[in-house]
């Protein structure tokens, strides 16, 4: 089993989960390899043995690893966009997997993917809001350091104001907000 992140700049794969009992892989260029095919061809393939030697013979793929008797792989998808594979393999049993195990696959490939978009959309909307609130300090900061009065309003009335403001109007803070500028 592994799950493989495709780099589509490199063409190549890299994989920060990996169970396998022969070989220990971590990246591997895409170009001629069977978890490759399934990038080019956006669509989950189910190879036995005999399938994934005729693609080495035509020379459609490489073999990269140890042969395994059946390999099925599925691809992740994010807003319609490729970005991975996931794969299960057998290197004893040719019958191991079948259309059944492929559905199944596609349904959890389906909820990796969505669960995968779902965390980088909270740490996008974290750094988000870091920078939001990093822009309003800095706004706070200039705000607060002009010696002339700044009054922010919606409608007239006053949401915000600067030290200065107060002194010019010889109102406090609490006093101006909310107080109806226009009046002033």
């Amino acid at each position: 089993f592994f799950v493989a992140f495709y780099d589509k700049k490199t063409d190549s794969f890299h994989t920060p989960h990996a169970k396998d009992e022969k070989d220990n892989l971590n990246s591997w260029p895409a170009a001629h390899s069977v978890t490759g095919q399934v990038v080019r061809k956006k669509k989950s393939l189910l190879l036995k043995k005999q399938e994934i030697e005729e693609l080495i013979k035509k020379g459609e793929v490489k073999q990269i690893g140890t042969m395994s008797q059946v390999w099925l792989g599925v691809p992740l998808f994010m807003e319609e966009e490729l970005y991975g594979v996931i794969v299960v393999q057998d290197y004893n049993n040719p019958d191991a997997y079948n259309q059944e195990a492929r559905d199944i696959m596609e349904f959890v490939a389906n909820h990796i993917s969505l669960a995968i978009h779902r965390q980088q959309t909270i740490e996008q909307l974290i750094k988000a809001k870091g920078r939001t609130e990093e822009s309003e300090l800095r706004f706070k900061a200039l705000h607060n350091a002009s010696f002339g009065g700044i009054g922010i309003h919606d409608k007239g009335h006053i949401i915000d104001c600067n030290q200065g403001l107060c002194e010019i109007t010889g109102y406090t803070m609490e006093e101006l907000i909310s107080m109806n500028g226009l009046l002033l």
